[in-house]
């Protein structure tokens, strides 16, 4: 398999087995090079999947390779913590350090800029951490300072508990931060809004140039181009989502598979399968060669890791003559 086909079955069934270049999964765990990096560790067998998602550094390599798996596994339930495959107590002394360091960026601001940045650092960390200490709790195991043998630990469950017990207060005793969190969430969305203008030209023309086959995929649709590019490309009325599609359709140069702008093929047999048991009101829940049908809507269809349009799937259904 190649690369984007690991992360892909990895998706359909991680608990099965498939390696490529580098990169390879066997029960449950996806890795990078070797049993050493993680890149992501499932915990549920059932839909909807929860997994755990490394946040340790890694390289330019690895990177590519936790961004497949991240495209492949986003309609899973994410937890993000340092290790994946580490200890539970590891990945708390992790989040410490991590807070420790947003509260003391905080608490140094000289700036707005600065204190926006380190306050939406710090809720994004504490978020994370508070998921966390929620799935260890449905994982019965006891985050509790008595439970704890060695110091070490129960130094590092103590801080948990104080840090998050302080946060939910508003009682951290700094007067910025307290403002700071205030402050958190519009920051995070005019960082968002920054971000989304100047990618926004960027995917406009990625989708045109997938569309002529320029490009092999566009891993991730970012910003709310689509409709802009069915508006103003394909002269149709403009909509919003229910869901946020981030996944096009084309016919592969040889006519006999279905490709998705995630960089993954689907055989035209089954593609057509599931568009006849739609066209019946009868694909929700269905599996079609590992590829599960779990959300329909009137606008978006979501197989797998890939949120459609339904207007993709119209057009192609033309195209093919499936009408």
């Amino acid at each position: 398999m190649n690369n984007n086909d690991v992360a892909h079955a990895f998706s359909r069934d991680p608990f099965s087995q498939g390696s490529g270049s580098n990169f390879f999964f066997e029960g449950g765990k996806i890795y990078s090079y070797g049993h050493h990096f993680c890149i992501a560790k499932v915990l549920s067998d059932t839909y909807p999947r929860v997994a755990l998602m490394s946040t340790q550094g890694y390289s330019s390599s690895t990177a590519r390779h936790v961004s497949r798996v991240r495209s492949a596994i986003s309609h899973w339930d994410l937890v993000y913590v340092n290790d994946a495959n580490g200890d539970w107590i590891d990945n708390l002394q992790c989040f410490v350090h991590d807070l420790e360091q947003q509260i003391s960026a905080l608490v140094n601001s000289r700036t707005q800029l600065q204190k926006e940045r380190a306050s939406a650092g710090l809720v994004e960390v504490d978020r994370n951490l508070v998921r966390y200490l929620d799935l260890l709790k449905q994982m019965k195991i006891k985050v509790t300072v008595k439970g704890q043998s060695r110091i070490e630990h129960k130094d590092t469950v103590r801080k948990v508990l104080k840090i998050r017990k302080l946060i939910d207060s508003g009682e951290m005793g700094v007067a910025k931060l307290e403002k700071g969190l205030a402050t958190a969430e519009r920051a995070g969305k005019r960082a968002q809004k920054a971000a989304d203008k100047k990618t926004y030209a960027r995917e406009l023309e990625a989708i045109s140039r997938w569309y002529t086959g320029e490009r092999r995929h566009i891993y991730e649709l970012r910003t709310h181009a689509l409709p802009e590019y069915y508006e103003k490309e394909r002269g149709m009325k403009r909509q919003e989502f229910d869901l946020k599609p981030n996944a096009l359709l084309r016919v592969s140069e040889d006519g006999k598979k279905l490709e998705t702008s995630k960089a993954y093929n689907m055989e035209l047999g089954a593609a057509h399968i599931i568009y006849k048991k739609l066209q019946k009101g009868k694909a929700l829940g269905i599996d079609v060669d590992g590829w599960n049908v779990s959300t329909v809507t009137d606008d978006v269809i979501v197989i797998g890791c890939h949120t459609v349009p339904m207007v993709e799937i119209e057009r192609i259904a033309e195209e093919l003559q499936w009408k």
